[in-house]
């Protein structure tokens, strides 16, 4: 077989690759949202390896076939990842700067974000959440796993409305969960659950879709001997000084916001301090990671301490995130930003 077959070869693999790899995020996705944008990851590589046609071809096709399956959901994957999946793949090829990659594959998440929600306000002809509650409904009609998943938050709602534990058991048996779940009762408290959530899914989602789409894509690539820009290792990632500064000041606004009491700015206000604080949770696991340096030699282990303190200590690498900025700590330390 010549140079020119084996290429051939390869090209048809990584397509299949990358399509089967979007397949096996959208069985995960119906039930963990994150893994949306994870579907993106294939096609950030193969952009990036290969070029933009062949993507945008994969990805129409994996799109084409999904809609056979599931027209909601493939239509909000499309909105969601596609202007975040090409954002990410320009910043790569072009080498570009890490923060400013982040940031600016953040901003194509909201492009991505607003898009959604234009289609969902189509569909739904202006009644979004409930809309959303309907799909919910209808799916947990078919399917049993999502049916008890819609069961756990309407329920974990209500215990945390003071429901008996007498009253949670008499509505246990499965013939009354469905009758119990297709309430009117249910169906207002998953709305409004879902109208709670809404913020923070949209902040987890513009972190993980700038964090995801160009941290992960970018190791696959190094992996397969692609040439990337070189990124520092864990217990070296921090803001550049004056970009830490304005993430606090969107921290504190959107605190201001959530407390002036007006319905209009509690959203607006939530996704800005939801955001900012996972970007400041990062950083303190980051510094969390840079301060086991005297006593772990290993930066695999570091890294896994430091998004150890990330999973179980949210609040508490927040606050060190929040000082790391303010006070420059590793700047005292003869720490190099990124």
């Amino acid at each position: 077989m010549n140079g020119t077959d084996e290429k051939k070869d390869n090209v048809f693999l990584e397509v299949f690759l990358c399509m089967l790899a979007f397949m096996l995020m959208y069985l995960l996705g119906r039930y963990v949202f994150v893994t949306v944008v994870l579907a993106g990851v294939p096609f950030v590589y193969l952009t990036v390896k290969r070029n933009y046609f062949l993507s945008v071809g994969a990805y129409i096709l994996s799109l084409g076939a999904l809609m056979f399956v599931d027209l909601i959901y493939a239509g909000t994957v499309l909105f969601l990842t596609a202007v975040p999946v090409i954002t990410a793949a320009y910043m790569i090829r072009n080498r570009k700067n890490v923060w400013q990659s982040l940031l600016m594959t953040g901003c194509a998440a909201v492009a991505g974000i607003v898009m959604t929600v234009i289609f969902f306000h189509y569909l739904g002809n202006g009644e979004i959440s409930s809309y959303i509650t309907s799909v919910f409904m209808e799916k947990a009609k078919t399917s049993p796993y999502f049916r008890m998943f819609v069961y756990s938050m309407i329920m974990t709602r209500h215990i945390v409305q003071g429901i008996s534990v007498n009253e949670i058991m008499s509505i246990m048996n499965e013939q009354d969960l469905m009758r119990y779940i297709a309430s009117e009762e249910s169906f207002i408290s998953l709305k409004m659950i879902i109208e709670e959530m809404a913020p923070n899914i949209i902040a987890l989602f513009i972190f993980t879709c700038s964090l995801a789409l160009y941290m992960l894509s970018k190791y696959l690539l190094k992996a397969r001997g692609i040439k990337v820009k070189a990124t520092k290792q864990f217990d070296e990632w921090q803001l550049p000084r004056d970009h830490g500064f304005y993430v606090l000041i969107l921290f504190i606004l959107g605190y201001v916001f959530m407390l002036l009491g007006e319905k209009s700015y509690q959203a607006p206000g939530q996704i800005m301090v939801y955001l900012t604080t996972y970007i400041f949770r990062l950083v303190g696991a980051s510094y969390v990671s840079h301060m086991m340096r005297p006593m772990v030699k290993s930066k695999a282990l570091r890294a896994v301490i430091g998004i150890a303190g990330y999973l179980i200590l949210p609040n508490f690498v927040v606050i060190i995130g929040i000082a790391d900025q303010v006070l420059d700590l590793r700047h005292r330390l003869f720490i190099k930003r990124i």
